[in-house]
């Protein structure tokens, strides 16, 4: 399952407005999509409405629907395709009177989205026979981590009868409504130890699979010593950093943001029964994620995205971002780069390929417009007055040289990478202004 093409009618900031999705060319990496672009580009609205496509909880797609236009005349929608073909649209024409907000109705072409639907609605814990060959995951850099741990299908029968659909595209969770990634971790090392103590390795193994794999990406991200135990004196989880330990609330907020949301996927793609018996990492997916480096040092950014392309390699991953760092940290991906149009919709401005060797400078030009190397205002607006001085002066214009002359000395005695700048021309300038008197 892969998606395709999006269509955008009468929705947030888009009037009429088509997107589609390249398939990658690597087999060994993800699918990466990143959608990049200004404040009320529409980023985070396509990425959402692909969520919409797998979503079935009634409180959600309220939530969604008010990012459609109020015409009564003029109908709004959204359409979303597969490669195969098969689509699911929502549209709305009319608004519900007791409420003010739009009627969605909801359309499907094809059996995929029907079946995954059906599916998800029969699905609990303790059915036996359903069984996925894809699933549909929704998360944002904002997202808190979980509280409340509901089972998973490895144990026994005994429990909540909880599906690992249950809001599994909702972004952003309420603590009160999700797993917990303390007692998740806390299990997983029960069961480790208890078949480390029986004397069987596979078991073992198994039951750490997951879990060695998360300490694994957060040792790549970091770049320190990272390993989840249990503090036997209060029976909780700690992580054990070069050495010092730490209680899962007093890690850093970068840490809880990737923890936040890659624990909870882990637990759910563990709960699940697939079509194929294989690595779960391995099992396709499709993931979307709403500038998840939000929390994260830039050194980490530029880290996050490649490591997630290389785990789950038979995903299809959606990513929204503001970050150069994220933007140029990942090769063989298409970066669709948004824009706001003179009109006030949103527009498609460029699709870009990314391909390794990619500079930073080259990303803030092209993808962000950013086209200058100085931080701060002051001194792009200098720089900028500075160099068109020079062109009068290359009249020979009294007045430009001295005027040319009094900005270039205070970019200078602004900092010494000014000065080395702006050092050439100023003594130029200087004998230049020596001559004429």
């Amino acid at each position: 399952m892969r998606l395709a093409k999006a269509t955008f009618k009468k929705v947030g900031p888009f009037k009429d407005f088509s997107i589609e999705f390249k398939k990658n060319k690597r087999k060994d990496l993800a699918e990466v999509h990143i959608l990049t672009g200004p404040n009320g580009s529409g980023k985070s609205t396509i990425l959402r409405g692909l969520s919409r496509a797998f979503v079935l909880e009634e409180e959600e797609l309220y939530v969604f629907s008010h990012l459609f236009w109020t015409s009564r005349t003029n109908e709004s929608y959204i359409e979303v395709s597969s490669y195969s073909g098969e689509s699911i649209s929502f549209s709305s024409s009319k608004h519900d009177s007791e409420t003010q907000s739009p009627v969605v109705t909801t359309t499907e072409k094809g059996s995929i989205f029907n079946q995954y639907f059906n599916r998800i609605l029969g699905y609990r814990r303790l059915d036996k026979q359903s069984r996925f060959e894809f699933g549909a995951f929704g998360y944002s850099g904002k997202r808190p981590l979980g509280r409340h741990y509901r089972g998973s299908d490895s144990g026994s029968d005994e429990g909540w009868d909880w599906s690992p659909f249950d809001k599994a595209v909702n972004f952003e969770r309420e603590p009160d409504d999700e797993l917990s990634f303390d007692e998740w971790v806390l299990t997983t090392l029960s069961k480790g130890a208890l078949a480390f103590q029986g004397g069987d390795q596979k078991k073992y193994k198994a039951a750490r699979f997951s879990l060695d794999r998360i300490e694994q990406i957060l040792r790549d991200v970091t770049g320190r010593k990272f390993e989840f135990q249990v503090d036997l004196d209060v029976y909780e989880v700690v992580v054990c950093m070069d050495g010092a330990k730490f209680g899962l609330h007093l890690l850093p907020d970068g840490l809880k943001s990737i923890l936040g949301w890659l624990g909870d996927l882990m637990m759910r793609m563990e709960s699940i029964r697939w079509v194929e018996t294989r690595s779960i990492f391995d099992q396709p997916i499709i993931l979307f994620l709403d500038e998840i480096d939000i929390h994260l040092h830039p050194e980490w950014q530029k880290k996050i995205l490649p490591i997630i392309q290389k785990t789950f390699v038979n995903a299809q991953i959606f990513v929204s971002t503001h970050s150069p760092f994220v933007v140029a940290s990942v090769e063989d991906a298409y970066v669709y780069d948004l824009n706001i149009g003179k009109d006030g919709y949103a527009f498609l401005e460029n699709v870009i390929h990314t391909e390794k060797g990619q500079t930073y400078s080259r990303v803030l030009k092209e993808i962000f417009d950013v086209n200058t190397e100085f931080a701060d205002p002051w001194t792009e607006k200098k720089l900028d007055s500075f160099y068109e001085l020079l062109k009068q002066a290359k009249s020979k214009n009294t007045k430009a040289y001295k005027e040319a002359f009094s900005v270039g000395k205070e970019l200078a005695e602004a900092s010494i990478e000014l000065r080395d700048i702006v050092s050439v021309e100023l003594n130029q300038l200087d004998r230049r202004i020596a001559a004429v008197k």
